[in-house]
């Protein structure tokens, strides 16, 4: 198993185990399949039942947990120093021994029904599925949702279960933040699959759906878009800062949408990068259905307007003191460290050495901000019946 060992002063130690694959590389038939696993993987292993490896942290004040996202998926535990060596055991134990018991399975199976029906109600969530499902072709690992859907996840059974497992758990990276001795990084480079993907072009440009028991309209507009020009490290530095811009009370979005025009109580930009460079921008926000068309013309001029040389100056304060805060967090240290390994990127240089470089990358964002083409898009919006 692969290594990293970050030091960190304080007085918990967070145990990670990241496995490089998750529900973009699924076969259709059986979407869902990764996040199935994560859960079944808490259920029992070799040498614990389900009961022993949550007390095993929780009893020590503890954190366990996971979470499955498109192209990892991601098992930590944070405890107390001193216990350090309990998570390090629990955590390895549950993605390396895990028995999938035939019983748990099907139990664990109503179990993210109920998760996917609570998604489906929530016009915030689900909205992100009504999007992709017209923005992406049905060939695509983005077309559905990660959860999967009620017909895919009837679907998986032990035997696929076992199968995906063998196939994809066999590359895991243990990552330890807090209390070691010596700091560690992993020497053997992960042989991966990326996205293999063309950005789409043919597709409805605004999308609706009407939905009862609502008072206020859903929307997000989203693209990808490839800007192969700039490195994967430079364009994280350059997100970085285009997501200062427009975000906060401070930035463009809340300012202009929120604060000029009334139209909205929040709105949010965001932005992401697939492992294979490809970046998948969004912004989502909840107004009165008869606003939607102005909103939308103000947000596309906001995002495509050229960004001054003082709104640039408070970009560049803005994520060096807002890395200083996510360097704070282990979690945020951990996750940072799981989508670089993935991405195969300098996560070390994107954690430590995050000042120098904002300095070196800032002055191309204009130029960055004028490849994004944020006028090529979808909207969506799940608007009162």
């Amino acid at each position: 198993m692969n290594k990293i060992c970050i030091r960190k002063e304080g007085k918990a130690t967070l145990v990670g185990i990241l496995i490089p694959i998750g529900s973009y590389y699924e076969e259709p038939h059986i979407k869902g399949i990764s996040h199935f696993i994560e859960h079944c993987c808490f259920k029992g292993t070799k040498n614990r039942t389900q009961k022993e490896i949550n007390l095993a942290i929780e009893q020590y004040g503890g954190d366990i947990n996971a979470f499955t996202d498109n192209e990892i998926t991601f098992y930590w535990a944070k405890i107390a120093n001193q216990y350090k060596d309990i998570a390090i055991d629990v955590i390895t134990d549950i993605v390396t021994n895990p028995i999938f018991p035939s019983k748990e399975i099907d139990k664990e199976r109503e179990v993210i029904l109920q998760e996917l029906k609570m998604y489906e109600d929530n016009p915030s969530h689900y909205i992100y599925q009504l999007a992709n499902e017209h923005y992406y072709p049905k060939d695509n690992g983005f077309y559905l949702p990660i959860i999967g859907t009620e017909k895919t996840l009837q679907n998986i059974n032990k035997k696929e279960i076992l199968n995906y497992y063998k196939k994809y758990y066999n590359n895991p990276t243990l990552i330890i933040i807090g209390d070691v001795k010596d700091e560690l990084y992993m020497e053997e480079e992960l042989s991966l699959d990326y996205p293999d993907y063309r950005i789409p072009t043919k597709f409805k440009r605004r999308i609706f759906e009407n939905r009862k028991d609502i008072s206020q309209s859903i929307m997000l507009i989203k693209a990808d878009v490839n800007v192969s020009e700039f490195s994967g490290l430079e364009k994280e530095y350059l997100m970085d800062l285009l997501s200062e811009v427009y975000n906060d009370m401070s930035g463009r979005l809340f300012s202009k949408i929120r604060e000029e025009y009334n139209l909205v109580y929040r709105i949010h930009f965001g932005i992401t990068m697939n492992s294979n460079g490809i970046i998948n921008w969004e912004v989502n926000l909840g107004l009165n259905k008869n606003k939607i068309n102005k909103a939308y013309d103000l947000i596309i001029k906001e995002l495509n307007r050229p960004i001054t040389k003082k709104e640039l100056e408070i970009a560049v304060t803005k994520t060096i003191g807002s890395q200083a805060l996510r360097i704070e967090s282990l979690n945020c240290i951990a996750e940072t460290i799981a989508y670089g390994i993935r991405a195969n990127l300098d996560w070390n240089e994107y954690l430590f050495n995050y000042e120098k470089n904002i300095n070196k990358y800032k002055n191309n964002l204009n130029y960055f901000l004028k490849k994004m083409n944020f006028k090529e898009n979808i909207m969506a919006g799940i608007i009162p019946k």
